[in-house]
């Protein structure tokens, strides 16, 4: 087998696990929407069932989807462990996010906590300029898009 064949193979095996993975999403969405759906009936809480604001619940479903998106895409192209750090800085991006944009109040310790959680994630990372790979900011883009997402679900 020569590298090309070897590349064409191992995309093929990127591919197939892309659809595997997606088929997994797709098929627990449709068995676990109607076991919902029957808990909320006999409950008689079906009404429950339908978002009040369907756009706000429309943008943060993707949102949602394209943090997923952003953080699987980074994996093939860095290891685990840093896309995971990177995407732990998301309790950063909440705190900062709640603070700007719904004027919700961190006291000192709350802005020492984010400032040490950073420092935490700097020096898991080690980050230098020769080792920087725009593949890791897939991760940070997805944890920024779910502090996004949480933000709109604490405002509705």
């Amino acid at each position: 087998m020569n590298n090309r064949q070897i590349g064409r193979s191992s995309g093929i095996a990127l591919l197939i696990g892309a659809v595997v993975f997606a088929v997994h999403i797709v098929l627990r969405s449709v068995i676990a929407l109607p076991v919902l759906a029957g808990l909320a009936t006999l409950r008689g809480d079906a009404r429950r069932l339908y978002p009040a604001a369907i756009l706000w619940t429309g943008l943060r479903s993707l949102m949602l989807v394209a943090m997923w998106v952003a953080f699987y895409a980074s994996l093939p192209h860095i290891p685990l462990s840093v896309a995971a750090a990177v995407f732990y800085t998301l309790p950063l991006f909440i705190t900062l996010f709640a603070a700007a944009l719904l004027s919700e109040r961190v006291g000192a310790l709350g802005w020492v906590a984010v400032a040490t959680g950073f420092t935490g994630v700097l020096l898991i990372l080690k980050p230098s300029g020769s080792d920087f790979d725009v593949y890791a900011l897939l991760p940070l883009a997805s944890a920024v898009l779910y502090a996004l997402a949480m933000i709109l679900t604490l405002s509705g």
